[in-house]
């Protein structure tokens, strides 16, 4: 990482997903799930793309509140943990599978990144 440059913007990026798109998404917002509670859920899940900070133990909250307020289950989410480290790791999946594919996983500290931007992914990762 750099020093002033957010995790919230350089996750995504080194995990080859794009936070716009002229297409999938205009805009963006970074939230913290520190106090998931004071959210307002229904303003967050009308957004195209979304960032959430401090989520890792909080994400079945997470998943319900936006499918509560009307995103789809189908939605593409990941989820990149210990971003700019060797142990770096991105899960992606869906609002509806992501929890069965981190369920024994640790996931802090990571970066959320939910919207359609996730599926470019797959086109803007390099192969190994």
């Amino acid at each position: 990482m750099i020093p002033g440059l957010s995790s919230a913007l350089a996750a995504p990026l080194l995990a080859q997903i794009p936070l716009t798109d002229p297409v999938l998404s205009r805009c963006f917002a970074v939230v913290s799930a520190h106090e998931p509670d004071q959210l307002n859920w229904q303003a967050l899940a009308q957004l195209d793309t979304l960032v959430i900070l401090m989520g890792g133990r909080q994400l079945p909250d997470i998943l319900h509140q936006l499918q509560r307020h009307g995103r789809s289950p189908k939605t593409p989410i990941a989820i990149i943990r210990w971003a700019a480290h060797p142990q770096q790791q991105t899960w992606t999946g869906t609002l509806a599978t992501i929890l069965q594919q981190t369920t024994h996983h640790p996931l802090s500290p990571a970066v959320i990144v939910i919207g359609e931007v996730v599926g470019l992914r797959s086109y803007l990762t390099k192969p190994t």
